[in-house]
């Protein structure tokens, strides 16, 4: 059975994903997992990135996703609760 991290991988090589560099960690517990993912390098003035933060659990189909959040790596900071 595939690994929840490697569905990260999966457009690694796409065109328009070209200078962005993917880091995932990955920590399994028994029948849970949790995977933390930060994709660096997008081509935007204001953000740099994003961190996301994903739960997983197997089920008998397979790993099925209980949450999952993103954050933004800003690269001057923020305002207004934006990044600028």
């Amino acid at each position: 059975m595939r690994s929840p991290a490697s569905w990260t991988n999966e457009n690694a090589d796409d065109e328009g994903f070209q200078g962005v560099t993917y880091t995932t960690t990955e920590v399994r517990k028994g029948m849970e997992a949790h995977i933390e993912l930060r994709v660096e390098g997008i081509a935007d003035d204001s953000i740099a990135g994003y961190d996301y933060a994903v739960n997983a659990e197997l089920t008998v189909s397979g790993w099925q996703i209980t949450d999952a959040a993103r954050f933004a790596i800003c690269r001057r900071g923020l305002s207004g609760g934006l990044c600028v």
